[in-house]
């Protein structure tokens, strides 16, 4: 996914989109950061995961 992103131009990181399901439109810049803030939790969750596992 980084690899894509990593090559957009600023023109296609403002582009919006119309996922199925949803009516307003979003732009692959707030789609792109919701996925990031998503996985970052899965991040604090296994640190806080290593530092209560015995070694």
């Amino acid at each position: 996914m980084l690899g894509v992103l990593q090559g957009l131009s600023e023109k296609r990181w403002a582009r919006n989109i119309r996922q199925e399901g949803k009516q307003r439109r979003e732009s692959v810049y707030l789609l792109a950061r919701g996925a990031a803030l998503h996985e970052t939790e899965h991040i604090q969750d296994i640190k806080r995961k290593l530092a209560l596992s015995p070694d």
